[in-house]
């Protein structure tokens, strides 16, 4: 793991976003990516201590942007999809920037949601019942993937398709861009990384995709039980 990316880690350990509100909102003022960011800062509502925090009139920060939830990082990952899909100008680095660390940070926020299941484990015992309500509503998730028809579980992997080529884009042209041997070392890595993923989405037939898509819908279900 190079610096950079031992730097990210623990920045968004303590909560950290390297954007701003104000920092969207410029793009009104300059006109790019108009669609895009409007989604973007949409998926920014997501969290309910954003919405809460809305409600009340108080000042939301940047570390209230966070998933503190499976059900908002899923629900966010896959506006996130959407925003991607709707950037027409990708020469806009920061935002592009702004995205691949979301993208990066909300597979941290699923991965940490499942890990810190286990230390919490003794204390909700007490509130079993209460679990158990949670986790039938997650098995009706993945029932209801189970259930998907070919149309919807093709129009799915194609949307992935799409957003990781968008995103290998981008690394490739931040790779170009690099400036110094560390962002070459850590740019280059995302790309390998990225191809690797988008090469075993394309390699992956309807029934096999539509079983991946179960499995991990599955396994967010024994996480909330």
């Amino acid at each position: 793991m190079s610096k950079k990316e031992k730097k990210i880690k623990k920045t968004r350990d303590a909560g950290y976003v390297p954007f701003t509100r104000e920092d969207l909102n410029q793009h009104e003022t300059e006109n790019r990516n108009l669609k895009a960011v409007q989604l973007f800062q949409e998926m920014l509502d997501v969290p309910k201590r954003v919405l809460k925090k809305k409600k009340k009139g108080k000042e939301i920060e940047v570390d209230d942007f966070y998933p503190t939830t499976m059900e908002e990082a899923i629900k966010m990952e896959n506006m996130l999809v959407q925003v991607e899909a709707a950037v027409d100008d990708r020469s806009d680095n920061e935002f592009m920037e702004n995205i691949a660390w979301m993208k990066e940070t909300l597979a941290w926020s699923k991965q940490r949601q499942w890990t810190i299941a286990w230390w919490i484990v003794g204390v909700v015992f007490c509130m079993s019942l209460y679990y158990f309500h949670g986790a039938k509503k997650r098995v009706g998730e993945r029932l209801a993937v189970e259930r998907w028809n070919t149309e919807q579980i093709e129009g799915r992997r194609t949307a992935e398709i799409e957003s990781t080529k968008n995103t290998i884009a981008w690394a490739r042209e931040s790779l170009s861009n690099a400036e110094t041997k560390e962002d070459t070392k850590y740019y280059s890595k995302r790309v390998e990384r990225y191809e690797k993923e988008l090469k075993a989405i394309e390699e992956m037939d309807t029934e096999k995709y539509h079983k991946r898509e179960i499995k991990q819908y599955n396994k967010y279900a024994w996480a909330k039980r």
